[in-house]
């Protein structure tokens, strides 16, 4: 099978197989332990050096010193007493990219949960949503609103500030709204130490001056990989492992054209945050946002997108469309849908309204099939600069080769598939890849390392979608928990003038993701990185920057305790100003 077929059709990665390592902590590290464990520190630090496509850029925007955090990681690491040191001193150094698409996940079951959520707003630690099945009024007698000062005497500033560093320090907005879901979130994937038992809690109702503890316990599952407790005789099997002369099979980085927080959606983040219950959650079909009006339609409960039409004060027809993540289960279906949402709301709605606030990202193709339903004239695309290994470079010739017998759409489609990840497949979609690989190839003849900007798989603009188009004003909501591909779409929309971007602004990871695996002391599963830096039209990269909206709405206290009146109204006054 093509290796571009495959690439679209499977969005897994064909790494080497991961392993089942082992926490060494009871018996202690060796002087032998360290050392193997320094090799392969080593080993992760060259792949940074030289596969990090964004080094350059961190360098210059953040004085990033990427030999001073190599040092950094291995006297940690020869210091360490334990698999949790080792283990944050590899993190550490993965941290000091200051980058969100970078990260790795550990083998582990380990985690623990409370039902319920915070967000801190001003300065206050508020609940914004309760499981009910799971807490009842009579066993938990609070609600939304109220402010969580401490966990186990330990105050809400303090927690916030350790959950930070453990995330590492970034965009200090979506650190903080990231500690706030590891506040009640825990997991060992994450390096964390996982509470269990009893906790206690002391909250402040609204309307109290005084403060009340109550008890929890937390919700608590085992570790259940075999061997992460501690078995010496894997750890020392791993001494007897050659990593030098494994390194070139095992090793094996796969460029994916995603833009995902982390890769494949596995990612610790994707999976500690997503499907949650909650709308505060990551990625969740259900926005935290409630109903912008009255609703004279909605979707039915069934449908991929949480979809209505609401009559605003002016007596005008607005729809809303919510896009939680740009890795729908079914993009064919998921455009299929999404492609009558527009025709419906072009025919009905005076102005539409996409909510993409906690947007983890996912397919580049499929967001651009999103935005060819939005434009009525070709749109621009961000630009790449692409980190060039010898494997990419394989499998541009290889593509190259298996697509130059294509010569017409029916061929095109015989090849490829009637689509890529909802993006409908043409002979000039051949053509553009073929010009693709041909640049990869040139590049790697004149001795890059890192490609002049070019465009993921040669598309530059994203024509109007054949079957229908939105044309009129379009209000896209973001905030700081929008990553990558959530950074991308309201990005290409604010570039092409093509919608009014309101909220906060986003995250900043503005790249593809390389993944990797090998057999490892660490007992990490995956690591990812950034393997392309894009940058938008006025050529500014999204990387750390992220997208600024035309309009800042920040969530308030009140908003928070009142239903989001005023975050509402504010949107709706948007809206009718547009609409006139």
């Amino acid at each position: 099978m093509l290796f571009f077929k495959k690439l679209f059709k499977s969005f897994v990665s064909l790494l080497a197989a991961a392993l089942i390592t082992t926490q060494f902590a009871q018996a202690g590290l060796t002087e032998e332990h360290k050392s193997q464990l320094v090799n392969e520190m080593k080993v992760i630090a060259g792949i940074y050096n030289n596969q990090y496509a964004p080094k350059q850029w961190k360098e210059k925007h953040l004085g990033w010193n990427i030999e001073a955090e190599i040092n950094s990681a291995l006297n940690k690491i020869n210091s360490a007493t334990s698999v949790y040191e080792y283990r944050n001193a590899l993190l550490g150094f993965v941290k000091s990219t200051q980058d969100y698409h970078v990260s790795m996940g550990f083998y582990s079951t380990e985690k623990a949960s409370l039902p319920f959520s915070v967000r801190t707003i001003e300065g206050k630690t508020l609940l914004v949503q309760i499981n009910r099945d799971k807490l009842s009024k009579e066993a938990f007698p609070f609600s939304v609103g109220d402010q969580l000062l401490a966990i186990d005497e330990k105050t809400l500033p303090v927690l916030l500030g350790e959950l930070v560093a453990k995330i590492g320090h970034n965009v200090p907005t979506t650190d903080l709204a990231l500690a706030d879901i590891y506040v009640t979130r825990r997991s060992g994937g994450a390096n964390m130490q996982v509470p269990r038992g009893p906790v206690t809690l002391t909250l402040q109702r609204v309307k109290d001056k005084t403060a009340v503890t109550h008890q929890l316990v937390w919700e608590y599952q085992i570790e259940e990989i075999p061997g992460t407790k501690g078995s010496e005789s894997f750890f020392n099997s791993m001494l007897n492992f050659n990593l030098s002369s494994e390194i070139t099979k095992k090793i094996m980085p796969l460029v994916l054209p995603l833009v995902l927080p982390l890769p494949e959606m596995k990612s610790e983040l994707a999976l500690q945050f997503t499907n949650s219950g909650t709308s505060w959650g990551i990625g969740e079909k259900t926005s935290f946002i409630p109903e912008l009006g009255e609703k004279i339609w909605q979707s039915a409960d069934d449908s991929i997108f949480d979809a209505y039409i609401y009559l605003n004060s002016a007596g005008k027809l607005v729809g809303v469309i919510r896009i939680p993540s740009y890795t729908p289960e079914d993009e064919d279906l998921a455009i299929k849908e999404m492609a009558a949402l527009i025709e419906k709301m072009e025919k009905q709605t005076s102005a539409l309204v996409i909510d993409q606030v906690n947007n983890p990202g996912g397919s580049v193709f499929y967001l651009y099939s999103l935005v060819s339903l939005l434009v009525s004239e070709s749109a621009a695309t961000p630009r790449h600069k692409m980190s060039l290994n010898e494997d990419l470079v394989n499998s541009a010739y290889t593509t190259l080769n298996s697509l130059k017998s294509v010569k017409n759409d029916a061929e095109a489609k015989k090849t490829l598939g009637e689509s890529l990840s909802g993006y409908p497949v043409s002979y000039q979609v051949v053509v553009n890849v073929r010009d693709y690989c041909n640049f990869i190839l040139a590049q790697w003849s004149a001795g890059k390392k890192l490609s002049d900007p070019y465009f993921i798989w040669g598309v530059d603009r994203i024509n109007p979608s054949a079957k229908t188009h939105y044309t009129k004003p379009i209000v896209v909501l973001v905030n700081e928990l929008d990553f990558s591909g959530g950074d991308f779409f309201p990005a290409i929309l604010q570039d092409n003038k093509r919608a009014t971007i309101v909220g906060t602004r986003t995250a900043g990871a503005g790249g593809y993701v390389n993944s990797i695996s090998f057999p490892n002391s660490f007992g990490f599963s995956i690591i990812s990185f950034t393997g392309s830096i894009a940058e938008r039209v006025d050529r500014n990269p999204i990387e750390n920057l992220g997208v600024t909206p035309d309009i800042e709405l920040t969530v308030t206290i009140d908003d928070i305790r009142k239903n989001f009146s005023v975050y509402t109204a504010k949107v709706n006054k948007i809206v009718d100003a547009l609409i006139k």
